[in-house]
């Protein structure tokens, strides 16, 4: 990840400020560990909240709730904003009648988000295993698989509005109260005051998509 988050600054600007002169290369030095440290202490919390989180939907319940979605009858471009495993991401590119190696026109019908590099690693696995059964290349698979499955955080990274009109998911369902302090101040920031006790993605998720788009997530 680069750079500090809005949390991230506000640790840093709480940080006590030596009282004597430092050189340049001291304090660079001491910024670039604080930045490592911070990054660190990141990945520790993503964890944390996949650990608390990571519960996944069974294969039957996917599939009912692409059905209610009506994908891909009513539908051209899916979202899954919490990938996980990636079950979603595979379940719906089985719906589709894809022209083999062809990895962009897969990722600009599909896509999927996951901030835990672990199950980032797994939905990719899932999506090149799912290709090559369809009768893809190794290569076009393993290509289309990392266009597919982005590892970034649907709320505290940019995500154009729009781009998508069916979002399907399997949200954590977790308390904003219980995340770490850098995340729950960050998310504090990007979600709106009337859900942040609530889900951390269904109410974002529902603002990002086209107004004529369609979105459901599992219980």
């Amino acid at each position: 990840m680069s750079g500090a988050t809005a949390g991230q600054a506000a640790a840093l600007a709480r940080q006590p400020r030596p009282a004597g002169p430092v050189s340049a290369v001291t304090a660079s030095s001491a910024g670039v560990q604080l930045a490592f440290d911070l990054v660190g202490q990141r990945q520790l919390d993503i964890t944390a909240i996949h650990q608390a989180t990571g519960i996944y939907t069974a294969a039957r319940e996917v599939g009912v709730l692409l059905d209610k979605l009506g994908w891909p009858a009513e539908g051209t471009r899916l979202l899954d904003p919490g990938a996980g495993d990636g079950a979603f991401l595979v379940a719906a590119l089985s719906r589709l009648n894809l022209p083999a190696d062809e990895p962009d026109e897969a990722a600009r019908r599909v896509r999927g988000y996951e901030f835990y590099d672990g199950a980032a690693g797994d939905a990719r696995w899932s999506v090149r295993r799912h290709l090559t059964g369809r009768g893809w290349s190794h290569a076009a698979a393993v290509h289309a698989s990392r266009l597919i499955v982005e590892e970034r955080d649907y709320l505290l990274d940019p995500v154009p509005a729009g781009e998508h009109d069916v979002i399907a998911a399997n949200p954590p369902y977790w308390r904003l109260a219980r995340l770490p302090p850098g995340y729950r101040l960050d998310y504090e920031l990007a979600v709106p005051a009337d859900a942040r006790a609530d889900l951390l993605y269904a109410r974002t998720s529902a603002a990002q998509r086209r107004s004529s788009g369609r979105a459901a997530g599992s219980d």
